[in-house]
């Protein structure tokens, strides 16, 4: 609703928190945080580290005369003890790690800085919808690997069905600045008239939800792929559409700190569509949402 003798200073701290930003006002970083989803070990700390522990490793061998006077034996045996080192770090951290993702994964839709100015209650309620969309979405990701979790932690890397969310894409809401995008075009757009898919839903077909639909770049475990798409089903209203199957090097991954375990991996494209039903939304929305949806006259989504 209208902020009441406050609307400058809520429209400014709704900016704050709906930025994808590293900031503590931000609900994107507070949600990765308590999904636990990082990105890889920093690779420039653990070659620090990792020269450091050379550096001694190579002085206990040769005293003062340092590297040059390693055999190539030697050279070879500390070289190992330095990738044993290197993968353990990499296994250690995707232990303690839902899955890997940062911020930059989020779509261009989501903001990663708040505006000078105060933004329309519009464009609040546009961030606002897109940000229950996302939530939901990584955490049926999370649901996926903490179900395939046998120590009670939540789920991680190693054991989980989803190793890394590359990218997130999501079809525009059926608004911009509370007007419908392009006339009567909904997500992405399409027509709200445009055929409906396998789940006999389409944009616009119903007063009682919104349709939504995203696309999901993951890397993942092919073998444990069933476990995933069970996941997003059985999370909230969501329904998956499409999934489509690449080849990935995990060896080139490695290089980068992506650490998978044993699982044989593949990059998934899968297309959700998502419904968020008004009895939940409509409250939230500005009157000129409800407006444009056809729900004005103060109806609370309660019918």
């Amino acid at each position: 609703p209208e902020p009441v003798g406050e609307s400058q200073l809520k429209r400014n701290e709704m900016a704050r928190r709906a930025a994808a930003a590293d900031t503590r006002d931000s609900a994107y970083n507070q949600l990765l945080r308590n999904l636990r989803i990082r990105p890889p070990v920093n690779g420039e700390e653990l070659a620090s580290l990792i020269q450091v522990q050379r550096d001694r490793k190579v002085s206990e061998v040769t005293g003062d005369q340092g590297e040059q006077a390693l055999s190539e034996e030697q050279r070879e045996q500390i070289d190992g003890q330095m990738l044993d080192l290197r993968i353990t770090r990499y296994r250690t951290h995707a232990m303690d790690t839902a899955f890997y993702g940062s911020l930059d994964v989020l779509p261009p839709s989501v903001p990663r800085s708040a505006p000078v100015s105060p933004p329309p209650l519009e464009q609040c309620f546009e961030w606002q919808f897109d940000y229950w969309l996302i939530e939901d979405l990584l955490h049926a990701l999370s649901r996926a690997n903490a179900d395939l979790d046998a120590t009670g932690n939540g789920g991680n890397v190693v054991s989980g069905v989803v190793k890394r969310v590359d990218r997130i894409d999501i079809d525009p809401v059926p608004f911009v600045g509370g007007q419908p995008s392009g006339g009567r075009e909904d997500f992405g757009g399409r027509s709200s008239n445009q055929a409906a898919t396998v789940t006999g839903r389409a944009p616009g077909d119903s007063d009682l939800y919104d349709v939504r639909y995203a696309t999901l770049s993951l890397i993942v475990s092919s073998a444990k792929l069933p476990a995933l798409l069970d996941a997003i089903s059985s999370s909230n209203f969501m329904t998956v559409l499409d999934v489509d199957l690449f080849e990935v090097d995990p060896w080139a991954d490695l290089e980068a700190g992506y650490y998978y375990g044993s699982d044989a991996v593949v990059r998934a494209e899968i297309r959700v569509e998502v419904l968020h039903l008004r009895a939940w939304t409509v409250p939230f929305m500005p009157e000129s949402v409800k407006k444009m949806l056809g729900l004005s006259g103060g109806s609370d989504g309660e019918d």
